[in-house]
């Protein structure tokens, strides 16, 4: 009967209880953001045309672009993920040509004197906004890859005569996505 008693406390809790135990709380925060997804950015090199002195208008008051050194340039983002658009920032201030700060600068090692680079926000040179060194230029855009098209013109400056010499600028992109 002792063992049958002692079973029966066992099995109705009848075991002394334990004592109780100190408890302690902590709260948790968790804190985050999805910020915008990126894209692979190509890097642009283009060769424009090899021109004539004579193709510029010989007056050394004269000013204005070259239709005869149209140069398209697409600038192309792909593999884009969770990017709705982005700002594209055309170099800096630096960038500039000293006289008009509109274009860019010739860097060529033996410029031909009295020309810069203009460049355009079209495919279409001789329309579209002119896109100066420093300017930002936004765009929205779904899907996996986006192309900018811009245009590279050679401008003669009203600072004198355009005589022999290389035309080249060169100048860094930033893009920032949304």
């Amino acid at each position: 009967m002792r063992s049958l008693l002692l079973l029966t406390a066992v099995l109705l809790g009848g075991v002394a209880p334990a004592r109780a135990q100190n408890v302690g709380t902590a709260n948790v925060t968790l804190n985050g953001s999805i910020g915008p997804g990126t894209c692979t950015v190509a890097a642009v090199s283009k060769v424009m045309p090899t021109l004539g002195a004579n193709v510029f208008n010989p007056s050394p008051t004269w000013a204005g672009g070259v239709s005869e050194s149209h140069t398209p340039v697409d600038l192309t983002l792909s593999a884009c993920s969770g990017v709705t658009g982005a700002t594209f920032v055309f170099g800096t201030a630096a960038d500039a040509d000293a006289t008009n700060a509109e274009f860019y600068r010739n860097k060529a090692a033996n410029p031909a004197p009295n020309t810069a680079i203009r460049l355009r926000d079209t495919n279409a040179c001789s329309t579209g906004n002119s896109v100066r060194p420093g300017a930002s230029v936004s765009r929205a855009f779904s899907g996996a890859s986006f192309s900018l098209p811009l245009c590279a013109l050679y401008y003669k400056l009203p600072s004198g005569v355009v005589s022999r010499g290389g035309l080249s600028t060169t100048f860094t992109v930033t893009v920032t996505y949304r």
